[in-house]
């Protein structure tokens, strides 16, 4: 509501802006008009699936350089028949998958020392 008593404001300065934060926000959703309510979400788009050579391009250019600048992207994004989008969501999974696969190697690796010292000294 636009209009409020002295006495809500009051309440609004004792419990701090928080409580005034979530009322408006709550007021504001509830005065929208049919016409202002927000539009649904747009669909998904289909997921691509890249082809064996696109993946290859791909990796190889990730050797080169794990964070291209935006002119490769757009370059690889033309070459490979892709959205620039696409190849900038790719590398970044890329990276990620290889910052994982890395800590899980380390990971084996020190598990793998352990048991060695363990079995050392039993034995």
């Amino acid at each position: 509501m636009l209009t409020r008593n002295i006495s809500q404001s009051q309440s609004d300065n004792v419990c701090g802006g928080a409580a005034r934060l979530k009322r408006s926000a709550t007021n504001s959703d509830d005065q929208l008009s049919d016409s202002q309510q927000p539009a649904t979400p747009a669909q998904k788009k289909p997921r691509v699936f890249f082809s064996e050579q696109q993946k290859a391009a791909l990796r190889e250019a990730f050797q080169r350089d794990s964070y291209p600048n935006q002119s490769t992207l757009e370059r690889l994004a033309s070459e490979l028949g892709v959205g620039t989008k696409t190849v900038v969501n790719w590398f970044h999974n890329h990276r990620m998958r290889a910052k994982q696969q890395q800590q899980v190697s380390h990971m084996h690796g020190r598990l793998l020392h352990r048991l060695v010292l363990r079995f050392n000294c039993i034995y």
